[in-house]
């Protein structure tokens, strides 16, 4: 059953980790469109700490990063906002989750665009 959504935006720990989501995935989009060279043939898209560079591919790959932090945020929201009239606790510590996984996917994100820049 889905909850109103004036009043499931309304709580703060639902309406604060889905705004700071938001803004990582625009966050990570800038990085990747000011510092990737999007004329490059061949990218650096993932380090491992032991084998070092472990993947290269072409630069629009590396939107994929964002594209899962995005769909990470619908289903989230989608599933937090239909547990949010019966289980208020599920459906904040979803969001919360949420918050914590783009905190995780920022770091992911710099360390890339930084082997690439």
């Amino acid at each position: 059953m889905f909850y109103s959504p004036k009043l499931y935006f309304r709580d703060r720990f639902i309406f604060y980790p889905i705004l700071l989501s938001l803004c990582v995935e625009l966050y990570i989009l800038w990085q990747i469109f000011a510092k990737i060279n999007r004329s490059a043939d061949q990218i650096f898209l993932h380090y491992n700490v032991v084998f070092g560079i472990d993947l290269i591919g072409a630069w629009w790959k590396i939107l994929y990063l964002p594209l899962a932090g995005l769909l990470v945020v619908l289903v989230n929201t989608l599933l937090a906002w239909y547990f949010y009239a019966e289980d208020r606790f599920l459906a904040r510590f979803l969001s919360i989750f949420m918050a914590v996984f783009h905190a995780l996917l920022v770091v992911g994100a710099v360390i890339v665009i930084g082997l690439n820049a």
